[in-house]
């Protein structure tokens, strides 16, 4: 699937199904300023969907995982943690489960 919009880095805009709810959150949400996607590995095992969340200098790191791909997608922001704490319900009305 293609993600367009002011906030898409142009270099990329494919990402992964299980995705498409958290980039419609970002791209609505009005302390994301950039959202980067990165490439599409795909992986041999079946597995469940899951996010891990990093920090990162002005961002927020999200590698998400589908049943048989990963992606990550960085969310530019002033404010990280408020991010974090506006992400969670997404998260959990999706069912994500949370790696650390």
């Amino acid at each position: 699937m293609k993600l367009s919009g002011s906030k898409v880095s142009k270099n990329h805009s494919t990402h992964i199904d299980v995705a498409k709810p958290l980039l419609t959150f970002a791209n609505k949400n009005v302390n994301v300023t950039k959202i980067s996607l990165g490439i599409i590995q795909t992986i041999q095992k079946v597995g469940q969907k899951s996010i891990k969340l990093s920090v990162e200098s002005g961002c927020l790191l999200l590698k998400i995982r589908g049943v048989r791909s990963i992606q990550e997608i960085r969310l530019f922001t002033s404010d990280v943690e408020k991010l974090k704490i506006d992400l969670l319900p997404v998260l959990k009305k999706e069912r994500f489960k949370i790696v650390t």
